[in-house]
């Protein structure tokens, strides 16, 4: 059976999804300024959706063996 996310989870999943959008499209249209504005309004709207996992710092990347 599969496993129902609640509307608030969701709801910070597609906010989470929309900062990182935001950010690849302004690094893959680096000709362009940066809108750190629009950035800063896409996180803090996450921001108030989300759990205290906003304060948690990313596990580190492993690094690839080539």
């Amino acid at each position: 059976m599969a496993k129902k996310i609640s509307k608030r989870k969701l709801k910070s999943y597609k906010r989470a999804e929309m900062v990182c959008q935001e950010f690849r499209y302004q690094i893959t249209n680096n000709a362009n300024r940066e809108n750190l504005s629009l950035i800063s309004d896409y996180l803090i709207r996450w921001m108030k959706v989300t759990g205290n996992i906003k304060y948690e710092r990313p596990k580190k990347l492993r690094k690839k063996h080539d």
